[in-house]
């Protein structure tokens, strides 16, 4: 995950996930990793975000 992370020096990232049998995904531009142990990410969404409702209903994002 360090080499990943390390390799991403900024720019456009896409999160998605299926939630209801439906695929849902947003982009965003502020993505950071925060921990290699666990492995953990930080990813800002805006509050106006349409899609961010169904998105946090799901279990896991990609």
């Amino acid at each position: 995950m360090r080499h990943v992370l390390a390799g991403f020096p900024t720019g456009l990232v896409l999160v998605a996930a299926e939630v209801e049998g439906k695929v849902v995904g947003l982009s965003g531009n502020s993505f950071a990793s925060v921990s290699l142990d666990p492995p953990l990410v930080s990813i800002s969404f805006a509050h106006t975000s349409t899609s961010w409702p169904a998105l946090r209903k799901a279990p896991r994002w990609g």
